[in-house]
């Protein structure tokens, strides 16, 4: 929604426009009296609200529906889709905050840049300080965050401790584009300097030439330092998108070239799009096509190629689980078949040495 509603002002289509309003009321008429709108956690699954928040999408969903109502207001003019979602983020701030209120965490960060956004859209300050309070990492003992938790997740303690993209990487980018939107709208040097500690990780040490991040297929993960095999390289096409949004806004924050990163991103997705059959979706990005590895990649159920339990073909044609810690290098794709697929790939200088 939040596409079509962006395509409108580029070319106005009256038949996409009154789509968007049957959504938009066919959405809304499950939203509650308090503001909550979620339509998983309704009937018996209504006691589970809020009880999933580090494996949750509750607030994720909510940062989308939001940034589709800003779209469509600054298209249309329509605030009804837009209204919808202020209402359940003032539900957020009447329940939710520090103590006495309820904890909250953004289990998949993506929330902090919707409130920029509708910050930038109403003027309303309380939103911002929400995204300021999920950046905090203040609930970590009230909801029993585990280390592990905090690394995958990429959120529950105070950002400018973080030192490297680690976990899943479109959480990570994620709140780092987030991030850097509130620096954007605040100045604050705390989390300017930590923005620009993690693009420097990012660029130069977990980042393929083609833009691609997150090595891992094991939950989606970055790897360690310059782990960017080929073959097995996962990449998936949200962390390009992902990545492409915090390029975007460090372009917009410091004015230098490392914003051209945004241009490089969508490459390393192009392959989202279904494959010949027009129905299978392809979800990983590998750099390198030996043994078919990307035909059966395709062959596996959309969600299933996330990499919980899937295999991989590894050197020697033997096939086994697929395990973080378990991974060949290929850094030498053949030069012909880069050429052969029209690829242009540049090699700059780390402008820091």
């Amino acid at each position: 929604m939040e596409a079509a509603a962006w395509s409108l002002q580029v070319r106005p289509d009256p038949k996409l426009e009154a789509t968007l309003d049957e959504l938009t009321d066919t959405i809304l008429a499950a939203q509650e009296p308090s503001g909550y709108l979620n339509t998983w956690f309704v009937e018996d699954r209504a006691p589970l609200r809020w009880q999933q928040q580090v494996t949750g999408h509750e607030l994720y969903c909510l940062g989308h529906l939001l940034q589709a109502g800003i779209a469509y207001y600054r298209s249309t003019g329509k605030r009804k889709l837009l209204d919808g979602g202020i209402r359940f983020v003032e539900y957020l701030l009447r329940d939710f905050g520090p103590a006495p209120k309820q904890p909250l965490l953004t289990g998949h960060p993506e929330l902090e840049l919707a409130l920029a956004e509708l910050y930038r859209t109403t003027g309303d300050r309380r939103y911002l300080g929400l995204a300021e309070y999920l950046f905090s990492g203040v609930e970590r003992e009230r909801l029993k965050l585990r280390e592990r938790d905090l690394v995958y997740i990429f959120s529950g303690k105070p950002f400018t401790e973080r030192t490297q993209l680690e976990g899943h990487a479109v959480r990570a980018l994620y709140a780092s584009a987030g991030a850097a939107d509130y620096v954007l709208e605040t100045g604050n040097e705390a989390f300017r300097s930590t923005i620009l500690r993690l693009w420097e990780d990012l660029a130069f040490r977990k980042m393929y030439v083609t833009g691609g991040v997150g090595s891992r297929a094991a939950g989606e993960t970055f790897g360690d330092a310059y782990e960017l095999p080929n073959q097995q390289a996962y990449t998936e096409s949200c962390a390009a998108i992902a990545g492409m949004l915090f390029n975007q806004r460090l372009l917009h924050l410091t004015g230098e070239a490392n914003g051209i990163f945004a241009d490089r991103s969508p490459h390393a997705g192009r392959i989202e799009a279904p494959l010949a059959d027009g129905a299978t979706p392809f979800v990983a990005e590998p750099g390198e096509n030996r043994a078919g590895i990307a035909a059966r990649s395709a062959s596996i159920q959309p969600w299933e190629i996330a990499g919980y339990g899937h295999e991989l073909e590894v050197e020697g044609g033997q096939e086994e689980p697929e395990v973080s810690t378990r991974f060949r290098n290929r850094f030498q794709a053949p030069e012909k078949e880069v050429v052969k697929r029209g690829v242009g790939l540049t090699l700059h200088r780390n402008p820091l040495d």
